[in-house]
């Protein structure tokens, strides 16, 4: 066991889904059925003999679909190997519209299980891609999930995906938001499984992008100034604020070693480099049932993907924010067609972090420390 690694695990017990929304990324190769109780305890003590410390993101598909007797097997189980002196934290990352009071007491009894809600932003936008399969809108479910966690320590922020549908409306977008007091963080629409069908409709440019987030960062550094303090937290602000205080790359997007500290587990055991590649057979790196975790990190397409670095991406090398960077996400590489390529988002990244930095340098000098932080 190592015990100065911590391995976060993107776990996918289902790949269904109660919703059909427009921009799924999932492959339709992805895994069909559902983790077994014994898959899950198998998973759990694969990752407990490679890793004395893990964090285990509940995804899908709609985990909730599981059930919450899923959950307390889980629980339960990380309990037998805390007593062995493993560590364990989890979060559950939901469409929201299943969110119900007895799974709320449940995660506020371990204290260790956090829940994060993916909403597009008001009624009116959410409602135009995240659907039931009869086409009909999800947002009040979804709103009235989050709310049940509003006030609660177990309810993390949301994550908004961009789509042509709201990325021209960052305003309306923030004041949502901060009406309803929600934590966000705004995800670029990822080009892969369903998205591709629709990207015609639902797509957007890097330059779409770019301009998005900084009309979204003077939108949110001037209610700071305004508020003197933060009155939501939104990411990737947060995030980048982070990356350029300490120079070096927080969150996954940005991570030089996301090769090394992210797997993910499917539904009857496929392990992939995260939960973005499911179903890509070629970056299949193993199976639970047959196969132990060094075996997957150590797997060839693993030892292969570490080869992606600032050094032999000609457009990187000599980047100024090459060090919380790291070319961006692998994935989002992919699906522009080739994975040792950047990230397609780069000129949309840069463009903040110049503006970012400029800001935040002014602050530094001016007022002697950066109100930003939390």
């Amino acid at each position: 066991m190592n015990s100065s690694r911590k391995l976060t695990i993107i776990a996918k017990p289902t790949h269904s889904c109660n919703l059909n929304c427009k921009y799924c990324y999932l492959e339709e190769s992805a895994e069909k059925g559902k983790m077994s109780e014994n898959l899950l305890a198998q998973s759990i003590q694969r990752v407990s003999d490679f890793v004395e410390s893990s964090h285990w993101i509940w995804h899908g598909g709609e985990p909730l679909l599981m059930g919450i007797d899923f959950y307390k097997s889980v629980k339960d189980i990380q309990n037998f190997y805390k007593k062995k002196g493993n560590k364990f934290s989890n979060g559950i990352q939901t469409n929201g519209t299943l969110i119900a009071p007895d799974l709320i007491n449940f995660c506020e009894q371990t204290k260790d299980f956090h829940i994060g809600v993916s909403i597009d932003g008001p009624k009116e936008i959410h409602d135009k891609t995240r659907i039931y399969k009869d086409g009909s809108g999800s947002f009040d479910e979804a709103l009235n999930g989050q709310k049940l966690l509003r006030g609660k320590r177990i309810g993390g922020g949301v994550i908004c995906v961009l789509s042509s549908k709201n990325i021209n409306h960052p305003q309306e977008l923030y004041n949502f938001f901060k009406s309803e007091k929600i934590n966000v963080k705004f995800n670029p629409l990822i080009k892969s499984g369903k998205a591709k069908e629709n990207i015609n409709d639902l797509g957007i440019s890097p330059n779409q992008y770019g301009k998005f987030l900084l009309k979204m960062w003077d939108i949110y550094n001037q209610d700071v100034k305004k508020e003197e303090k933060v009155t939501i937290n939104v990411d990737p602000f947060i995030e980048v604020i982070g990356n350029i205080g300490t120079n070096r790359p927080l969150g996954c997007n940005y991570s030089i070693s996301c090769r090394e500290s992210f797997i993910s587990i499917g539904p009857n055991g496929d392990i992939y480099p995260c939960g973005r590649f499911d179903g890509i057979k070629e970056f299949w790196m193993g199976n639970i049932k047959e196969n132990t975790i060094e075996d997957a990190v150590s797997s060839k397409i693993n030892r292969k993907l570490k080869e992606r670095n600032l050094e032999k991406i000609t457009d990187c090398s000599k980047c100024n924010f090459g060090d919380i960077c790291n070319s961006g996400c692998m994935h989002n590489a992919y699906c522009n067609g080739n994975i040792f390529g950047k990230d397609p988002y780069c000129a949309s990244y840069k463009t903040l972090f110049q503006e970012m930095k400029k800001v935040l340098d002014d602050e530094t000098e001016l007022k002697g420390g950066c109100k930003y932080e939390n």
